[in-house]
């Protein structure tokens, strides 16, 4: 019997109270992994770093001005307007190599 095999065989078979026992576990354990994604995806930034992301108004292009706990705060091209994004929706601005 595989994991998710057996695993469904135990959900079929729970009761409310474990059921949301068990839905706080899972959240809370994907909570952890996310912080701790965001954290080795984080430290790939540096403040100064030109970055790029897509948002509902296109591209947004911009340079790393902090980096906070959870969110990496940037300073669009145009000078005025600042983004707070998560550092897994950003990507470097690729530099060309002559």
């Amino acid at each position: 019997m595989t994991l998710q095999n057996h695993l469904s065989t135990i959900l079929e078979e729970a009761d409310y109270d474990f059921l949301k026992q068990a839905h706080n576990q899972i959240f809370d354990r994907l909570k952890d992994l996310q912080d701790i994604r965001n954290i080795e995806t984080k430290s790939k930034f540096h403040i100064g770093d030109k970055v790029w992301f897509n948002s509902k108004r296109g591209k947004i292009e911009g340079k790393v001005t902090k980096i906070g706990q959870k969110n990496i705060i940037l300073l669009a091209v145009d000078g005025f307007t600042k983004w707070r994004v998560s550092p897994s929706l950003l990507n470097k601005v690729q530099t060309e190599r002559i």
